[in-house]
């Protein structure tokens, strides 16, 4: 097993970012929908990217794109379809711009941050198919899309490769950032 230190600045900035947690859950109102989404919503966008909501490209969600994409590079024929967080029944695709935004300036590659239905209001497997049939489309539009999730979305991730592969719908990769997958 390796270790990697924490370097003095980023132990400094964990301290800090523990901090603002602490003052944000203490003083929190409203929905757990609205708190949720407020909280997400503060991580900053990264400079260099555009975001976009759109209703129907390929289904309701948010665009983040490089500012500059160079044709040339194969970043530019490549896109990321992401899925957010939330526990399958909190989080919205609009406030994970900052975080996609994130992703998007350290890789250069477009992503989509789907607007997959909730629970309870909807059942599974509807966010699955519905991710499966965005991953379809953003193929048939790029020629290598990787799918990007964060807790719940990175249960869903893994669930809509499993159902790409079985469907014979090609996935170049497959990221989790704290996959929620023991259901």
């Amino acid at each position: 097993m390796s270790t990697i230190p924490l370097l003095p600045a980023d132990a400094a900035a964990s301290i800090e970012l523990r901090a603002q947690f602490g003052r944000f859950w203490s003083t929190a109102q409203g929905t757990p929908r609205e708190v949720y989404d407020r909280f997400i919503a503060a991580t900053p966008m990264a400079p260099g990217v555009t975001t976009c909501e759109v209703h129907d490209d390929p289904a309701t969600g948010w665009w983040c794109e490089p500012e500059v994409q160079d044709a040339a590079k194969p970043s530019a024929r490549r896109a990321i379809l992401f899925l957010h967080g939330g526990g399958y029944g909190l989080g919205h695709a609009g406030p994970y711009a900052g975080f996609v935004s994130q992703i998007v300036s350290r890789s250069g590659i477009p992503a989509f941050a789907l607007e997959y239905p909730l629970a309870p209001e909807a059942q599974w497997p509807t966010a699955r198919d519905l991710a499966v049939t965005v991953l379809a489309a953003l193929v048939e539009r790029f020629e290598s899309v990787a799918v990007v999730g964060d807790s719940a979305g990175g249960g869903v991730s893994f669930a809509t490769v499993l159902e790409a592969r079985r469907r014979g719908i090609p996935v170049a990769a497959v990221a989790t950032f704290s996959p929620w997958t023991d259901l």
